[in-house]
């Protein structure tokens, strides 16, 4: 009675970017006179910062200045671009900041301010999350957008971030009663027939799942993972012993930038510019 719920055939396209050469790019600007306006999801206000204080206390939230100098760049630009994206299209981001940030990081801001990424003379989307399930994921498949930047490229080492492969486990009638109180059903007692993957993409990632062969009765890879307690949809699914295990890769949506990849990436001797054009590809 012991299974691993199978995935159908990814036919996901796999990018395998090679690693250019440092651009070298010195080139900055003061962003200091530039202001910005975000929802603040740690004060839960909107505020507006300028350009400068704003982006260094996004990084300092999101990655601190423990990490690699070229992690830290990387994510500054990537930052900088997914602020001036939005202001291009009339939103307002909502991100997390944090001061008390550190000279390390302001060092850091200082050395890449004012670069951005451009994809056919537009401003790219720098979305980022923690880290990707091995692969990172494209804006279609998570948000219905196509960005031709964004696409599904390998992140080589995010098997090394601390979220990789958590789980959860809960037993058959705790999984029973989840499904059964959410959906208002009950469950046949055929329990290898109550979840079937209905498709994958960047090879972990569940787009969707039938539950117990229910046409009507449908669940989001997003839906699951909030359900059972994780923070991926890049999810295997097994049953052992009267036990369900849920374990996930990654954490977030996988768009973009990985921070986990780039703060390897970056002990492995890349350069931020090497990072930003692995992950954003053109």
């Amino acid at each position: 009675n012991d299974f691993k719920v199978e995935f159908p055939e990814d036919d996901t396209l796999i990018y395998l970017p090679e690693k250019g050469s440092p651009a070298n790019f010195t080139s900055t600007r003061s962003i200091a006179d530039e202001y910005y306006t975000v929802h603040d999801e740690i004060s839960g206000s909107t505020v507006t910062l300028n350009g400068h204080e704003l982006l260094c206390r996004m990084i300092n939230n999101e990655i601190g200045d423990s990490w690699g100098e070229e992690a830290i760049k990387a994510q500054a630009v990537a930052g900088y671009c997914y602020l001036r994206f939005n202001e291009s299209i009339g939103l307002t981001p909502t991100v997390g900041l944090k001061s008390g940030y550190s000279s390390k990081l302001e060092n850091c801001v200082n050395a890449v301010e004012g670069q951005v990424m451009y994809y056919n003379g537009s401003i790219i989307n720098g979305v980022y999350s923690a880290s990707t399930a091995g692969y990172s994921t494209s804006a279609k498949d998570i948000w219905g957008v196509d960005y031709p930047y964004l696409r599904c490229v390998e992140s080589e080492y995010d098997d090394q971030d601390p979220n990789w492969g958590l789980e959860k486990q809960y037993t058959k009638d705790e999984v029973k009663k989840m499904l059964e109180d959410k959906f208002s059903i009950e469950l046949s007692d055929n329990v290898k027939n109550w979840f079937k993957v209905d498709r994958v993409f960047s090879v972990k990632y569940i787009d969707s799942l039938t539950i117990d062969g229910k046409d009507d009765c449908k669940i989001t890879g997003n839906g699951l993972c909030n359900l059972v307690g994780l923070k991926s949809n890049a999810l295997e699914i097994s049953y052992k012993d009267g036990v369900f295990t849920f374990k996930s890769y990654g954490w977030g949506h996988g768009v973009g930038l990985s921070q986990w990849g780039a703060c390897n990436y970056a002990k492995n001797g890349w350069t931020y510019d090497q990072i930003l054009t692995h992950y954003y590809i053109n």
